[in-house]
């Protein structure tokens, strides 16, 4: 994991008893993700990220005789998972570099972490290889386009963005899956409000290429948001 991945984890990491409290849009994701598979019948099923399990919960729901795996690369998180599914086996990895042989799971699910990845379609390929023969597989990101109003925010104030940069859709269309992008807008109470919630959720882990936003750009930036603010999400699904 390159030192990026590691500041990513390390954000996510600290966030983890915060994390369920602020994470209603990933709430959302991982429910209609698991719907998009809900016709299956998997015996083995493999979580990738599952960060403090809500996509995890959701699986062992919809299949509960199934035998379970999560995986997550922050090791609160997967406590926070392990209190509430301790009958899981739920491990500690690189999202980027399962440790699992082709064609071990039935169905193979990802909710919102391939973005934090260095290379996200080669990850989905890599996941697609440890479907069994006519598996499921289901994975949700968001992609370019989110947060457009921060984006323009920041443009109007003069001040560079620092998003992390989210990859684009179309990258993906040859991964073979199935594709749809969704929007989610998403209101808060203010820009402000709108950013302590991208903290609360380990996710305010800004572009590595762009410099940091000086206090001073961030209090110009505030000064010109509107209240209350609206940032929305443009979720991709894929699902085999």
């Amino acid at each position: 994991m390159n030192k990026s991945g590691k500041r990513i984890v390390k954000s996510f990491d600290s966030a983890a008893s915060r994390y369920d409290a602020a994470a209603t849009l990933q709430k959302q994701v991982a429910a209609e993700l698991v719907s998009f598979v809900s016709d299956a019948t998997p015996q083995t099923i493999l979580d990738i990220g599952c960060g403090t399990g809500l996509a995890t919960v959701c699986v062992n729901e919809a299949w509960p005789e199934a035998r379970l795996t999560a995986l997550d690369a922050a090791p609160s998180m997967v406590a926070a998972t392990r209190r509430k599914l301790p009958e899981v086996q739920i491990l500690v990895g690189d999202a980027a570099q399962v440790p699992f042989l082709p064609g071990t799971f039935d169905l193979v699910l990802s909710s919102m972490i391939g973005h934090w990845l260095s290379d996200p379609v080669q990850a989905v390929e890599a996941w697609k290889e440890i479907c069994a023969p006519r598996g499921r597989m289901a994975v949700s990101l968001p992609v370019e386009g989110s947060l457009a109003e921060w984006k323009e925010l920041c443009r109007e104030a003069g001040v560079i963005d620092r998003l992390w940069p989210f990859p684009k859709a179309s990258l993906f269309s040859g991964t073979g899956l199935c594709s749809e992008v969704r929007s989610y807008p998403r209101t808060y109470e203010s820009a402000k409000a709108f950013l302590k919630s991208m903290k609360d959720t380990g996710a305010d882990n800004g572009n590595p290429d762009k410099p940091p936003m000086r206090p001073a750009d961030l209090r110009r930036v505030l000064r010109c948001s509107p209240k209350p603010f609206t940032a929305t999400y443009q979720i991709l699904y894929l699902h085999l």
